[in-house]
């Protein structure tokens, strides 16, 4: 639903269409999603905040080339 143009890469047909409901359950699961990693992230300080978001963009990086 956030990336409609990319819904072929994910397995899907390229005429989904998407409902009110679907909408529903993404906000609920976005929200689990939340509820799930918030305090699991919330417990780094600056410090490792910042190695773990410099990995991630190094890993992206390197998965760019």
């Amino acid at each position: 639903m956030r990336r409609p143009d990319d819904v072929e890469m994910f397995g899907w047909a390229d005429d989904v269409t998407v409902t009110d409901n679907d909408r529903a359950l993404w906000e609920t699961a976005e929200a689990l999603t939340d509820d799930l990693l918030v305090p699991v992230y919330g417990v780094l300080d600056d410090a490792e905040a910042s190695a773990l978001t410099d990995g991630v963009a190094a890993i992206e990086a390197a998965l760019a080339e």
